[in-house]
């Protein structure tokens, strides 16, 4: 009640300027923190979206790290750095009748992982994967691990093959 009271009186800015420190600075993280996306909101924002052919990338280009490291387990290789992740993206883009459909996200906040499906029209679910996103502290996609199953899975057969073999 006394600060509330004394609001015009300049000199009690200056002592709480001393007591507590500028005000601004003390807001600017909290501020800042306040507007970067959870990771499920960045998911959604991303892989949300189909990864269809003709797909604006641009809120991948803002949401990725500089430093981005992108596993997708079917390559040998992991995707270093945003240019390297966008040339990566744009690989997997599906046509434009078919889309990536997110199942389920963890409730991570700067950290989740994911199931998702690619669904083609006239024919249904195809392929499922899980995927796992961490951020930095800015709220950018720092590292990726994406896996999709097997197209073809061998089951029984490669089952009964090593038997056979052993």
């Amino acid at each position: 009640l006394v600060a509330v009271a004394a609001i015009g009186n300049s000199s009690w800015c200056r002592r709480r300027e001393v007591l507590l420190g500028p005000v601004v600075p003390l807001l600017g993280p909290k501020v800042a923190e306040a507007k970067a996306l959870k990771a499920p909101e960045v998911v959604r924002e991303l892989w949300g979206k189909g990864l269809r052919t003709g797909e604006d990338l641009s809120q991948w280009k803002q949401l990725l790290a500089a430093d981005c490291v992108y596993e997708d387990l079917y390559y040998q290789d992991a995707a270093k750095g945003k240019d390297e992740v966008l040339k990566l993206i744009g690989q997997k883009l599906l046509p434009s009748n078919s889309q990536l459909i997110i199942d389920d996200i963890s409730d991570g906040q700067k950290s989740c992982g994911f199931t998702w499906h690619i669904e083609e029209k006239g024919v249904g679910i195809g392929q499922r994967g899980i995927g796992y996103v961490r951020l930095n502290s800015a709220g950018e996609v720092v590292y990726v691990r994406d896996l999709g199953e097997p197209l073809f899975k061998a089951g029984e057969l490669t089952e009964k093959l090593l038997e056979a073999l052993t």
